[in-house]
C-alpha cells in the first residue's frame, strides 16, 4: 500500500487528471441518459447538454483539483473558461477527424462487433494527451 502511496503522490498531476476525466464521463452520461430517458429529450439536444454539463465539470475539477489554481476572479475564471472550451473543441474536432485517418492507415479493428472501436480508442486516447498539454501548458500554466 505504501508503494501505491509513493507512485501515486509523484504521479498526482496526471492521476488527478484520470480521476478527474473519469468522473466527468460519468456526468456526461448521466445527464445524457436523464434527458433522453427521464425528460423525453431527443438524443442531438441531450447530447450537446451533457457535453457542456461535462465540459463544466471537467473545468472545474482540473482548475481547483488537478492544477490547483485557486485565483477565482472575474476575469481570471473567464479567460481560462473560454480557453478551456476552445480546447475542449480543438481535442473534439481532433478526435473526429483522426478516425477517419487511422482507418485510413489500418487501424479498422472491430472491438464488440464495433467496426473501427481501435481507431476510436486510439483518436479518444490523442484527444486526451492534447487536452492535458493544453489545460497544463495554455490555460492553467
Amino acid at each position: 500500500m505504501r508503494k501505491i502511496k509513493a507512485f501515486l503522490h509523484q504521479r498526482r498531476e496526471p492521476a488527478a487528471y484520470v480521476a478527474a476525466g473519469i468522473l466527468t464521463t460519468g456526468v456526461n452520461y448521466t445527464v445524457y441518459s436523464i434527458l433522453t430517458v427521464l425528460c423525453g429529450l431527443g438524443i442531438n439536444l441531450s447530447n450537446l447538454i451533457a457535453w457542456a454539463a461535462a465540459v463544466l465539470v471537467a473545468f472545474l475539477t482540473n482548475k481547483s483539483f488537478v492544477f490547483q489554481k485557486h485565483d477565482w476572479s472575474p476575469g481570471t475564471v473567464f479567460r481560462e473558461g473560454l480557453l478551456f472550451v476552445g480546447s475542449r473543441l480543438l481535442s473534439g474536432i481532433v478526435e473526429i477527424g483522426f478516425v477517419p485517418v487511422l482507418m485510413a492507415l489500418g487501424v479498422t479493428q472491430s472491438v464488440f462487433g464495433i467496426p473501427g472501436f481501435a481507431a476510436k480508442l486510439v483518436a479518444e486516447a490523442i484527444a486526451m494527451i492534447l487536452s492535458y498539454f493544453l489545460s497544463k501548458y495554455a490555460i492553467f500554466k
